[in-house]
């Protein structure tokens, strides 16, 4: 028997090279954020999922995502703090 995974919404498919998105909506930061995390680039997913939220100050994704990529730097009390959000 195969069980199927449904894929989550929220996260878009890979991309190939996220310093090929250009963003200027906080849609386009949080795509390239998402790239960056893929990849293990933490800080730079950060600095994306900020500038996100900074445009969408009440953008639950962009909260969330933050939250992610702080804990992936080893910052739990900060993520911690955003998942509370």
């Amino acid at each position: 028997m195969k069980f199927f995974r449904k894929k989550n919404p929220l996260v878009p498919a890979p991309i190939a090279d996220p310093t090929a998105i250009h963003p200027v909506t906080a849609a386009d930061y949080l795509k390239r954020g998402y790239a960056y995390h893929s990849r293990g680039h933490h800080a730079e997913a950060e600095a994306d999922f900020r500038q996100a939220l900074a445009q969408e100050p009440g953008s639950v994704e962009a909260v969330f995502a933050l939250g992610l990529a702080l804990k992936a730097q080893g910052q739990t009390d900060k993520a911690v703090e955003k998942f509370k959000e």
